[in-house]
């Protein structure tokens, strides 16, 4: 993605501070907008709640940090918050990007068929989890 406002973090900042800054800016706010109007799903992957474009209670999920400021619509799954916690509070320490992509495909999965979900709406969009 190209923006015009690109964020660079700065060695002025920590890296969580950093992190704060850029999902305040204008980028972050692109590629959720972007997101929006692209046909990856517009419900939590785990349990099917919809989002609606600038709803509070969603957060976008990396499966990996590779392209970390310069996120890639692949690089992202939509979680409400419940789900996102849940997951990052479960999620053991992931040594690399593979190990996050796994853990990430297999929370969704089992979340969805507890609750009696089709993966059809996901699994589409799920090939970069499992590469």
């Amino acid at each position: 993605m190209n923006y015009s406002s690109a964020f660079y973090p700065s060695p002025l900042y920590s890296h969580a501070e950093n992190y704060r800054r850029y999902l305040d800016s204008s980028q972050w706010h692109e590629i959720k907008r972007t997101y929006w109007f692209s046909d990856r799903p517009k419900e939590c992957w785990a349990c099917g709640k919809r989002w609606h474009f600038g709803s509070p209670g969603f957060n976008f999920h990396h499966i990996n940090y590779t392209n970390l400021y310069q996120e890639k619509l692949d690089d992202l799954v939509l979680l409400c918050a419940t789900h996102h916690e849940e997951f990052e509070q479960s999620k053991v320490r992931p040594t690399s990007n593979a190990t996050l992509q796994v853990q990430t495909f297999a929370f969704i999965c089992s979340h969805r068929i507890s609750k009696g979900l089709s993966l059809k709406p996901v699994i589409k969009f799920m090939k970069g989890l499992i590469d």
